[in-house]
């Protein structure tokens, strides 16, 4: 009777522990909602780097830069499976640990498509066909986290944060499908993509700063934020018109290609720099 008894109060105590992300803190949903978010961005950071090592660009360089954005998509990957107390990411639960799952599998196919870039046996069809399965799941985790977020909290993550976060991606996909225009993989269907991205990215930077009923954005008040935007902006007005050459059927240039690497990195760190500022408007820090 005693270990009977024993055995239910560690029962009790067992089922009163915390499990996964449904018994996350608010802030350890941020925190898993914006590693998932930059999970989207990476995955075109790969695709894009990966296409550089194939075009030659900066060759070392775009062999380091690409082994780095591995090694932290499989470390974020790992966290949003498992949990990660120093990442401080819970491990998940239901809807969003298979989803992680599904994501891992996906990364599968798509890191053995970068391995062989960097061994110097890849080719851009099977980077192509490969990255937008990762994209799609980890799209589909950070929905999943959101609802789960909007379950516990009430709340609903903000649409700024959340259209801010994929400005990142959008970054690296603009670059990455450019770059598999100059390879000349499947060019008509990379440059409608391009230019379907560029629209996006177009509208939702404007409709960040000024504001967008129709993408339920409200304008930019907040001064830190809307000179963060500007610093966007700039950049953005230097790296459209290349982009666009491509979309309008230029061949891509030696001198366009090395300007759209060098621009990448530099519009994405400052694209980051917004969804910081989003984030901490939104918590109310």
């Amino acid at each position: 009777m005693r270990i009977l008894a024993s055995l239910g109060i560690a029962l009790v105590l067992l089922s009163a522990l915390p499990s996964g992300s449904s018994a996350a803190t608010e802030e350890e949903f941020a925190v898993a909602i914006n590693v998932a978010g930059r999970q989207r961005m990476l995955s075109q950071k790969c695709a894009k780097e990966a296409c550089q090592v194939l075009l030659g660009i900066e060759l070392e360089k775009s062999k380091e830069s690409l082994t780095a954005s591995m090694a932290l998509f499989e470390q974020s990957l790992a966290g949003l499976t498992k949990g990660d107390a120093e990442m401080r990411l819970p491990a998940p639960s239901g809807a969003a640990a298979a989803q992680a799952a599904k994501q891992a599998a996906a990364w599968t196919g798509f890191k053995a498509a970068l391995d062989a870039v960097l061994a110097g046996k890849g080719e851009v069809g099977a980077v192509a066909e490969t990255n937008l399965d990762v994209l799609r799941e980890a799209q589909a985790l950070v929905t999943i986290l959101e609802d789960e977020y909007r379950a516990k909290t009430g709340k609903a993550w903000g649409v700024v944060v959340d259209l801010a976060g994929k400005q990142r991606m959008f970054t690296q996909k603009m670059s990455k499908e450019y770059f598999e225009i100059a390879l000349k993989h499947q060019v008509e269907t990379h440059r409608k993509s391009l230019q379907l991205v560029v629209d996006t990215f177009d509208r939702t930077l404007k409709g960040l700063a000024n504001g967008d009923a129709k993408l339920s954005l409200p304008p930019t008040t907040d001064e830190q934020a809307r000179a963060q935007l500007d610093v966007v902006e700039k950049l953005w007005a230097e790296f459209q018109p290349i982009v666009k050459k491509a979309v309008d059927g230029q061949e891509p240039t030696p001198e366009d290609l090395a300007r759209v690497a060098a621009l990448s990195p530099q519009i994405l760190a400052e694209c980051d720099k917004a969804v910081t500022i989003f984030e901490s408007l939104a918590s109310g820090k």
